[in-house]
């Protein structure tokens, strides 16, 4: 699949099964997203097409220490293997 054609699949795919906050449902219905982000590294976000956006938002409530950060994956999957679920 080439590029474009990944892209505008994934636009579709967005378009038919996401609920986004804030959007106007019957607009995004119509056309869909115009940011569905791919990457993200220290504060910067890159959408599918390679724009790339200050993530001014998220970084308060759940992503305040950036993106990209690799001793917080390496450190949830040490944690996982140890124990990965318990209800208490």
């Amino acid at each position: 699949m080439k590029e474009t054609e990944a892209k505008q699949s994934w636009a579709e795919l967005d378009r038919k099964h996401m609920l986004h906050g804030g959007v106007p449902l019957d607009a995004f219905a119509e056309k869909g997203s115009e940011m569905i982000m791919d990457e993200g590294h220290g504060l910067i976000l890159r959408d599918v097409y390679g724009k790339e956006y200050i993530d001014a938002l998220s970084g308060a409530v759940c992503v305040n220490l950036g993106y990209g950060r690799e001793e917080l994956p390496e450190a949830a999957m040490a944690q996982m293997a140890k124990l990965s679920y318990v209800m208490s």
